[in-house]
């Protein structure tokens, strides 16, 4: 049995498409930070430092006591806050 895994799109880090939107300097300094958290997921161990919207585990699930019943149907039954 054996598989066979193809990568047609797989290019360097350095001929990759820019961003008309992103400051080249913002982008080095993205870069830094995700080299940093890789040092030291590999010195630490897998998922030492992982991103905030990362799932944690699969117990995890949202309260759904305060939620609307019908929250993705209906805009009349979400609730309304009033500022004063």
């Amino acid at each position: 049995m054996f598989a066979l895994v193809l990568l047609p799109d797989l290019v360097g880090a350095d001929q990759g498409q820019s961003d008309l939107f992103v400051d080249p300097s913002s982008q080095q300094a993205t870069t830094r930070r995700m080299d940093a958290l890789d040092a030291i997921n590999r010195r630490f161990g897998r998922d030492t430092l992982r991103f905030g919207g990362e799932l944690v585990g699969s117990g995890w699930h949202r309260r759904a006591r305060m939620a609307a019943s019908r929250s993705t149907t209906s805009w009349t039954a979400l609730p309304w806050v009033r500022a004063i």
